[in-house]
C-alpha cells in the first residue's frame, strides 16, 4: 500500500515515500489517514515569567514554538534567539482578552528547521511580557510547517475555559492550545486529549497528546476553580521531514 506522509498539529510538511513531494491538504482530500513512519516527539519545553526563556539543549532541523503572554493590550514585534534562528508569528493565533484587569493579550510564534544550540529565546514587544513557554518538537516538515490556527477572544466567564475547536487535515499533527484564564487552572478536564504542560501565572499551556491522533477536530478543556473570563488559541504543524 502506498505510504502518505502526514502533518503534526503545533507544525511540518509532507511527501510520500520514495516519491515526489505532494501537497499534504490535497492528501487528506483523498481520504487518506495514515501516519509518519516516525512520528513528532516534544523534545523539551520550557517556561519563563518574563520575555526571556532558556531552553536545556535545543537540537538539529526541529521545530520551535512560543506561545508569550503579553499585558496591557500589548504586542509582540520579534523574537530572536542565540543561535540566530528566525520566527514567524501565527496572526490567526493572536487572542485578547481586553475585559479584565491587566487586558490579556495572547500570542504564538515559530521557528522550523532550528538552527542547534540556543540556549535562550528573547521576546520584544510593546509592553510586559507576562509569561513565555517554548515547545522543541522534533519530527516536524522543516518546509511551511504551519498547517492552521484560530483564536477566541473574551470569551464569558466559566470554571470550564475551552481552546477553539480545531480542525487537522491529516493524522498525526502536532497541535498546541492556550488559554489565558482570569483566575487559574488546575490542569486539563479528566478524559481531555490534551496534556496540559504548564500552568505558569496560572494559565494553561497544552499539546495534543496522541503523536497519532486521527485527522479532525480536537479541542482542550481546562478546570478553573473559579469561574472567569478567558481567550485562547491553537495551532498545528504537519508531521514530516
Amino acid at each position: 500500500m502506498e505510504a502518505a506522509a502526514v502533518i503534526a498539529l503545533f507544525l511540518a510538511g509532507c511527501g510520500r515515500i520514495g516519491f515526489a513531494p505532494v501537497d499534504a491538504r490535497s492528501d487528506a482530500a483523498s481520504g487518506s489517514d495514515a501516519v509518519a513512519a516516525v512520528p513528532w516527539a516534544l523534545v523539551e519545553d520550557s517556561a519563563a515569567t518574563s520575555g526571556t526563556v532558556a531552553l536545556p539543549s535545543v537540537g538539529a532541523g526541529h521545530l520551535l514554538v512560543v506561545g508569550v503572554h503579553v499585558g496591557n493590550g500589548g504586542s509582540v514585534s520579534a523574537l530572536t534567539d542565540d543561535a540566530g534562528n528566525t520566527y514567524a508569528s501565527v496572526p490567526a493565533a493572536r487572542a485578547a482578552n481586553l475585559s479584565v484587569v491587566g487586558s490579556d493579550t495572547l500570542e504564538l510564534w515559530y521557528a522550523s528547521g532550528s538552527r542547534p544550540g540556543p540556549t535562550t529565546i528573547t521576546v520584544t514587544a510593546t509592553d510586559t511580557v507576562i509569561s513565555t513557554i517554548a515547545w522543541e518538537v522534533s519530527g516536524i516538515r522543516t518546509a511551511s510547517p504551519l498547517d492552521t490556527a484560530v483564536a477566541i477572544n473574551a470569551q464569558p466567564a466559566t470554571t470550564t475555559p475551552m481552546g477553539p475547536p480545531i480542525t487537522t487535515v491529516s493524522a498525526g499533527e502536532f497541535v498546541i492550545s492556550i488559554a489565558i484564564v482570569q483566575n487559574g487552572i488546575s490542569g486539563t478536564a479528566p478524559g481531555n486529549e490534551f496534556t496540559n504542560d504548564f500552568r505558569t501565572r496560572g494559565n494553561g499551556w497544552a499539546h495534543l497528546t496522541d503523536p497519532a491522533a486521527p485527522a479532525g477536530v480536537h479541542q482542550a478543556v481546562w478546570d478553573q476553580g473559579t469561574a472567569g473570563s478567558y481567550c485562547a488559541n491553537a495551532a498545528a504543524f504537519f508531521a514530516g521531514p
